[in-house]
């Protein structure tokens, strides 16, 4: 043991090393030592010096009551509690003043026992709570018995000596107190913060002390556990509190901790069913405490609840094993049709006959249709997931818009003979606001759905409602403002489609509008599809305000239903003044191709065709070579220009490419606007790219395009950009 313990042992009077004391027991009794000892020396030197000075009174004394003193001191070293050793040094100074009572005032009397116990009693009273308060009490009785009331036995000096001394004790005392209530704020402190990780803690966080009593425990436990109250389990056994959640083993294991046989912290799964939520997973921590001394102090608990985290991990395992499967059948759609394109190429240019050939174009337009197809289901579905799929919102006529949707599918609907079945109804308004080329890609999907699913000779409905109508309060169509968004009134419509096809069981129509996933993978490799039709489906109905449900039954078809928020113009509004009934229809007939039919010539005209790839010049030039037309070619942006800006008045329409070197189009669509000529502000210019998706059309109109034909192109829409621009001549018979 060093000097420095030793020191502390004896200010302690032993109790320094005790397991289990109280810092401040420890603190307090260092305190009372130093006092005692230092009064007992004070008194003991005082007598002797009066027994010297022939004043064997009053010195025989001071000698007891610095024995009595000294007995205070042994009691400390005893180490019995500040109440039992109050108690004996009480009773010894209740004799002590017992005989000083009967020694009448020889020498001093009663008073100077009086002056100089008080000192002494307030040494004890020191011990106790507040004992620093009762002792400033006497304080002033101490000063008025000796220098007021003190016999003539009693010197100034022996007075001065008392009372500073007594004063030293209080200020010793005091400083103590001061230290002692510094800690006290600083442990309740500690103490606030540590009471407010137990009562906000997520985890279960459970302490046991040696005997394997729980003594802190988190308030979640209560609720977790379904606990009733907390003095149901404190200071309870660690296996009685364990019997009302969990199984043995965990008392197994603290078994071993509190037998001393496992010394090591441990991890381990446990699955409690109790409380609410049903059965949840933990991971728990179990950890021996041991202090610097290698002393066992207790054990340490911690159930981490697993159960939302092993939820989140296993939807996206979920996730990524569909992600998995989604491309592993995305490789398979891709590919069958460019396995088609490749196969069906060397067979026509292997055949002779022209039918052979033609048969091959046939298949090659097909596949290139279906792929062009996967293509922009991919695509949508990549924006759905990045949060980037937009509305434009435009006043379109919604009849036609349907005609063109239910067109797409005759040729296949004739080839399985099925029959389709239109309910329009009348109170719909001719032209209503919605984004159009989106309103008609969700029943395109559901017509498409419907065409595959139908077999042979069965029947396809399609019906059409307004189911409500009123008038503009100046709110938003779809939420946030957006250009064109205005309206004079809003209308929900409903748009179904009903088929006689496979059905759909009951159970698998939660997870028919999930990304990434079909219904049944076997459905995929009967019929095709990517699976992600009424998912971008779906999306594009929310978006529109509306919502999108299913009612099927397997083997008896399937009815997709939805409803939209759609706008009406102050136009379509007056018209509707009269009123209109809602009527059911004929079936709606597939609109006839614009023109007359006859060949169309545009002999004379001049356009500038700019693209910087050699076989999509081809392309548009092979297509449009019977038209009669004049087509220059620009390999880039700035050969477009500098054509233009040498004879701006020599071409009728330009063909723009947005992807080109040098110069793309946006960039050269802006630098001829800019110049100073009329016709550069007045020939129309035609976006002609790949990029097909609204901002892209939107970034061509702003860079002071006049339209856009997006990439595979459609020649119907080549065509319809020509005459909307060129107006064909049609020569006469």
């Amino acid at each position: 043991m060093t000097l420095k313990e030793r020191l502390f042992l004896i200010i302690s009077c032993g109790t320094y090393t005790d397991e289990g004391r109280e810092p401040d027991e420890i603190i307090r009794r260092g305190v009372l030592n130093i006092a005692y000892t230092f009064a007992a020396v004070m008194i003991l030197g005082m007598g002797i010096v009066d027994m010297r000075s022939s004043r064997i009174g009053l010195g025989l004394f001071l000698l007891i009551l610095g024995a009595l003193i000294i007995a205070g001191l042994l009691v400390l070293w005893t180490r019995l509690s500040f109440v039992t050793g109050g108690c004996i040094l009480t009773a010894l100074y209740g004799v002590f003043c017992a005989v000083m009572a009967g020694w009448g005032n020889e020498p001093g009397g009663v008073s100077i026992f009086r002056i100089v116990s008080y000192p002494a009693m307030s040494i004890l009273i020191l011990g106790l709570p507040w004992g620093l308060v009762f002792a400033l009490l006497l304080f002033p009785f101490t000063l008025l018995g000796l220098f007021a009331s003190a016999p003539v036995h009693t010197t100034f000096a022996d007075s001065m000596v008392v009372s500073g001394g007594y004063l030293v004790v209080l200020i010793l005392a005091a400083v103590y107190e001061y230290a002692r209530s510094a800690r006290d704020r600083w442990f309740t402190r500690q103490d606030r913060y540590v009471n407010m990780v137990f009562a906000n803690s997520l985890d279960c966080i459970l302490l046991f002390d040696t005997e394997g009593r729980l003594l802190y425990f988190t308030d979640i436990v209560l609720t977790r556990f379904n606990i009733a109250s907390a003095a149901s389990i404190r200071r309870r056994s660690y296996r009685e509190v364990f019997a009302r959640f969990t199984g043995k083993h965990t008392s197994v294991r603290l078994d071993a901790v509190f037998g001393g046989t496992e010394k090591n912290s441990s991890v381990y799964d446990d699955t409690i069913t109790c409380g609410p939520g049903g059965p949840r997973h933990y991971q728990v921590h179990l950890s021996p405490l041991y202090d610097d001394g290698g002393m066992f102090r207790g054990a340490l608990i911690v159930f981490q609840d697993m159960t939302d985290a092993l939820a989140a991990k296993e939807k996206a395992e979920q996730a990524s094993r569909a992600k998995s499967n989604f491309l592993a059948a995305m490789s398979h759609e891709i590919r069958t049709p460019i396995n088609a394109v490749i196969g069906m190429t060397s067979i026509g240019k292997a055949a002779e006959d022209t039918e052979r050939k033609n048969y091959c174009f046939d298949k090659i337009e097909g596949a290139s249709t279906h792929l062009l197809g996967v293509i922009n289901d991919i695509l949508d579905m990549s924006k759905i997931e990045a949060d980037k799929l937009e509305l434009s919102p435009t006043e379109f006529d919604f009849e036609k818009m349907l005609n063109r949707a239910l067109g797409i599918f005759d040729v296949r609907r004739q080839e399985k003979k099925q029959r389709l079945v239109v309910h329009f109804d009348a109170a719909i308004p001719r032209n209503i606001i919605s984004d159009e080329q989106r309103l008609s890609q969700v029943i395109t999907n559901l017509l498409s759905n419907a065409a595959k699913f139908t077999p042979d000779e069965g029947v396809i409905t399609v019906h059409t409602r307004l189911l409500s109508l009123e008038e503009s309060a100046g709110e938003s169509l779809w939420g946030p403002a957006v250009a064109g968004d205005s309206a004079a009134a809003y209308g929900v419509l409903e748009i179904g489609v009903t088929d006689t096809g496979i059905g759909i069981a009951r159970e698998q129509q939660a997870g028919l509008f999930q990304s990434f996933g079909q219904v049944d993978s076997s459905i995929s490799r009967r019929f095709g599809g990517t699976g992600l039709g009424l998912a971008i489906s779906r999306r594009i109905v929310e978006m529109m305000r509306g919502d999108i449900r299913i009612e099927s039954e397997l083997g008896k078809g399937a009815s997709f239903v939805f409803k939209v928020r759609v706008g009406i113009s102050p136009e379509q509004l007056a018209a509707r003044a009269g009123g209109t009934a809602a009527e059911e229809a004929a079936p709606v007939q597939a609109p006839e191709q614009e023109g007359s039919g006859e060949e169309e010539s545009y002999t004379g005209r001049r356009i500038l065709l700019a693209e910087d790839v050699e076989i999509n010049r081809e392309i548009v030039l092979s297509a449009l070579e019977p038209l009669g037309l004049r087509i220059d070619e620009a390999e880039n942006g700035r050969i477009a220009y500098d054509r233009f800006a040498a004879d701006p008045e020599a071409y009728d329409l330009i063909f723009m490419d947005i992807h080109m070197p040098e110069v793309d189009g946006y960039e050269a669509t802006r630098m001829i606007r800019g110049l100073d000529h009329r016709r550069a502000k007045e020939v129309p210019i035609v976006a002609m790219t790949a990029n097909v998706f609204q901002e892209d059309i939107e970034h061509c109109l702003a860079a002071g395009m006049n339209g856009h034909l997006g990439k595979p192109l459609d020649f119907d829409e080549v065509m319809g950009t020509l005459r909307n621009y060129l107006r064909p001549a049609v020569p006469s018979a």
